[in-house]
C-alpha cells in the first residue's frame, strides 16, 4: 500500500489525537482517585501537564529501548 506524505501526516495526527485523549482521560481518572490534595485548578493543571510529559517520555523510552529475549516472549 502506498500513502502520500499528506495521507501519512493526516493518519498520524488522528492517531496522536486519539492517544492523547485516552491518556488524558486515564490520567484525569487516576488523579481524581487521589482527590485528597487541596490543589487549585492551576496547581492541578500543572500536575496534569507534568505527569503527561513524564508519561510520554516513559512511553518514548520504552519504544526505543533495545529488545531483549523477555520482550520477544
Amino acid at each position: 500500500m502506498k500513502l502520500t506524505n499528506e495521507e501519512k501526516d493526516e493518519i498520524t495526527c488522528k492517531v496522536v489525537d486519539s492517544l492523547y485523549e485516552k491518556l488524558a482521560n486515564e490520567l484525569e481518572y487516576e488523579l481524581q482517585e487521589h482527590e485528597n490534595f487541596p490543589e487549585t485548578n492551576d496547581a492541578y493543571m500543572d500536575l496534569f501537564n507534568e505527569m503527561t510529559v513524564k508519561i510520554v517520555k516513559y512511553m518514548r523510552s520504552e519504544l526505543f529501548s533495545p529488545m531483549t529475549n523477555e520482550d520477544l516472549k
